[in-house]
């Protein structure tokens, strides 16, 4: 699929390739138009939702799904994110009033609780409980940790109880007066609005539960800011659970560029040779561990 340029030239924007034969079917010629012709703008919302009504059908009449299978996984797990339509940010000079300020105040470990090198039996503590431990050692029963040294990363969740979540309600985030929230560097330009595409009948009430988690964890809350951006689901890896993609083109072509690099991959790696051990840490929030600045 092509459109014109400003130059009157041809731009690229996707392809698509037939299901199983050499050529296109009337039907996969029909799917292609209608889902780049519904990516407009001025597009009714009427005609998205039959539109999703209609991929929702063609799913559940597919010969490779079977009747057990949910149509979220088939519907919301297609690629959403395409090179053609990729949007990079812009490159140009930093203002003044974005420059970053490193301001350490205080001491950050000044009251830090210290670990007994011989811990205490387990007591149930804040978050931690009892049935926590529990799922804790059946978990990692018969692994290289010792008893005592189970016993220690007891003590430590008991100390630091309260930097583990189990569920969207203990979720926290960074201090602020170590990471102040995160101001989007943007140029000059006019705010958007944007109509989003109708939630699926099929996926809505499971669409309603995510938002309302993210209302209650503190992620999402009232605005009556002057942009409206698009946003859709997706499947996770799973193939069951949603989860939610903010569209956030417009805002990226506004953006400007951060001119760092990330450090180098075998670096980085060469400093952990020779360590003894190596671990992984994931933390529950994601994404969501800084604050998003109110201005504009």
């Amino acid at each position: 699929m092509f459109e014109h340029d400003a130059e009157k030239r041809n731009m690229f924007l996707k392809g698509y390739s037939p299901a199983s034969e050499r050529n296109f079917r009337e039907r996969e010629r029909r799917d292609a138009y209608l889902s780049v012709a519904l990516g407009e703008p001025t597009v009714e919302d009427s005609d998205r939702l039959k539109f999703d009504n209609y991929l929702l059908d063609t799913c559940r009449k597919r010969k490779d799904v079977s009747e057990d299978e949910p149509i979220v996984s088939v519907y919301a797990g297609k690629k959403y994110k395409l090179v053609a339509l990729k949007v990079k940010p812009v490159y140009t000079e930093l203002p003044d009033q974005y420059q970053i300020k490193r301001e350490i105040k205080g001491d950050p470990l000044e009251g830090m609780p210290s670990l007994n090198p011989k811990p205490p039996e387990f007591l149930p503590t804040g978050r931690y409980s009892k049935e926590r431990m529990q799922d804790f050692d059946k978990v990692h029963k018969g692994e290289f940790l010792w008893p005592e040294e189970r016993k220690l990363v007891h003590h430590l969740m008991m100390e630091q109880n309260q930097a583990f979540a189990w569920d969207d309600s203990e979720r926290g985030r960074f201090k602020t007066e170590f990471f102040p929230p995160v101001v989007m560097l943007t140029i000059e330009h006019k705010p958007w609005i944007y109509r989003n595409i109708p939630i699926p009948t099929g996926i809505y009430d499971e669409v309603c539960k995510i938002v309302q988690k993210k209302i209650e964890a503190g992620v999402y809350e009232p605005s009556n800011a002057s942009y409206r951006s698009r946003w859709f689901t997706v499947a996770k890896k799973d193939g069951k659970s949603l989860r939610l993609v903010h569209s956030l083109e417009p805002l990226n072509a506004v953006t400007i560029a951060h001119s760092g690099v990330p450090p180098t991959t075998e670096e980085l790696a060469a400093k952990f040779g020779g360590r003894a051990c190596g671990g992984m840490f994931n933390l529950y929030v994601g994404y969501d561990e800084r604050l998003l600045a109110e201005e504009l």
